[in-house]
């Protein structure tokens, strides 16, 4: 195990447990915690971003009954949740959209009153119109297994098999321009899942070689 702590409140933990369970399987466990308090403030609303909050672990299996066969799966889980800023540092009137007619020029204003408005605040505070967050879950699992065969026609002959399956959740908010007009400000989420299949027939006989594979 190791831990590290620091200033903004910081905890981070991470640790491995082995566990030799019997001749022929093995567990192994591995996770990992981070905490730290926010180090940028908005003084308008009175919260934090900059902060660290996750937690991910591992879960690992081998089991090997012979000499003939081999299986290792995995387990995985990753989430956090972290508040985040963006901050407006400079205006360019010209790269506001000329469609706007009329409303260019006072678009183009406001930007400019919110920067200087923003240029007043200390290095490490921003304004914002609400909170940009980022909130990701994810979590996989995986087997490899091999099983090798005995035989006359081969020196060495043996089919391995490597499936895995993950699904992703993500939401988080962003706006791009670091300013509380919220012009260009969206929230965005994520919803995938992702599933594979490899086969690998693996063989050696005298000087010759070959493996053949479907994925």
């Amino acid at each position: 195990g190791q831990l590290t702590t620091g200033s903004e409140e910081l905890v981070d933990f991470e640790g491995v447990l082995n566990l030799p369970v019997s001749e022929t399987l093995a567990v192994r466990f591995a996770g990992k915690i981070q905490r730290r308090d926010g180090y940028m403030s908005n003084p308008v609303r009175d919260d934090e971003a900059g902060n660290q909050h996750a937690e991910s672990g591992r879960l690992s299996v081998l089991w090997q009954p012979s000499d003939a066969f081999e299986s290792t799966t995995i387990a995985t889980y990753y989430k956090d949740d972290v508040q985040s800023a963006t901050r407006l540092f400079m205006v360019d009137p010209s790269r506001i959209p000329a469609a706007l007619g009329p409303f260019r020029a006072i678009l183009g204003a406001q930007y400019q009153q919110t920067l200087d408005q923003l240029n007043a605040l200390g290095d490490y505070q921003f304004d914002d119109s609400s909170a940009q967050y980022s909130r990701n879950r994810v979590w996989s699992l995986q087997n490899t297994s091999e099983v090798t065969f005995s035989t006359d026609a081969f020196d060495e002959l043996s089919l391995k098999n490597i499936v895995g399956y993950r699904d992703i959740q993500s939401r988080y908010r962003v706006n791009t321009e670091g300013s509380p007009l919220g012009v260009i400000d969206f929230p965005t989420s994520i919803d995938a899942e992702q599933f594979s299949d490899e086969l690998h027939l693996i063989g050696v006989k005298g000087n010759f070689d070959f493996v053949g594979g479907l994925f």
